[in-house]
């Protein structure tokens, strides 16, 4: 987690949310929690995102809604795997009005990994099963709340 004041300090300024983007997705040497973005405006958050993180780092956003078909429990599978792909691929995800998959992901979020032969893996579930998706070092994700 950055303090936003050292982050600031060392460019001069107080920091944007572009600079504490830039400063998280700039150092993949390290290990650190995920980026979590509250907030209440979309419209404003969006295009900075976009700007550093699609642009930069080929990140995957995946977006849901409150419509029945995004809640269906097929929905959550394609999501699901569609996050397993960008998990082992090593990319970062943007997840954008994914309530309905946090529960699911909720190891992966909490970084709660498994070391095997060099390689990290994490559970991922689904209603009742789980399963171990391997997790590339470079995978990184971007909850906007």
């Amino acid at each position: 987690m950055y303090d936003a004041h050292k982050v600031g300090e060392s460019v001069g300024i107080n920091p944007g949310l572009d600079v504490l983007v830039a400063a998280d997705v700039g150092d993949s040497s390290r290990e650190s929690r995920y980026l979590l973005v509250l907030t209440d405006n979309y419209n404003a958050t969006l295009p900075i995102l976009q700007q550093q993180l699609l642009a930069e780092c080929n990140a995957v956003v995946i977006y849901g809604s409150s419509f029945p078909f995004d809640q269906e429990y097929t929905k959550v599978c394609r999501d699901i795997n569609r996050i397993k792909r960008v998990m082992e691929a090593g990319q970062t995800v943007v997840l954008l009005n994914m309530e309905n998959l946090y529960e699911s992901l909720y190891d992966a979020l909490n970084q709660y990994y498994v070391y095997l032969g060099g390689q990290r893996y994490v559970d991922l579930g689904l209603g009742t099963h789980r399963y171990k998706c391997r997790v590339d070092k470079k995978f990184s994700y971007c909850l906007l709340i």
